[in-house]
């Protein structure tokens, strides 16, 4: 399989302020946040990162795609 098929929701509403919430919270500081859309808006893509997540992912996402992310957050977590 190369891409990564997903079934359902084919529309899913993220709250805008979650990275903030996040960052609020002494329990999910140090969860990471990776961001998957289909949207490729630089200054979306930006902001995201800027608002303090790990990464943003384009879909549809491949297999090394994953295998890579994967990496970097075993990697990130030693």
């Amino acid at each position: 399989m190369e891409y990564y098929e997903e079934d359902v929701p084919h529309v899913l509403a993220v709250d805008d302020n979650l990275i903030d919430r996040k960052l609020e919270s002494s329990i999910l500081k140090e969860v990471p946040v990776i961001i998957m859309s289909s949207e490729n808006i630089p200054t979306r893509i930006n902001e995201c990162l800027e608002k303090g997540a790990q990464t943003f992912m384009l879909k549809p996402l491949k297999l090394s795609d994953v295998k890579k992310l994967r990496h970097q957050l075993t990697k990130s977590g030693s």
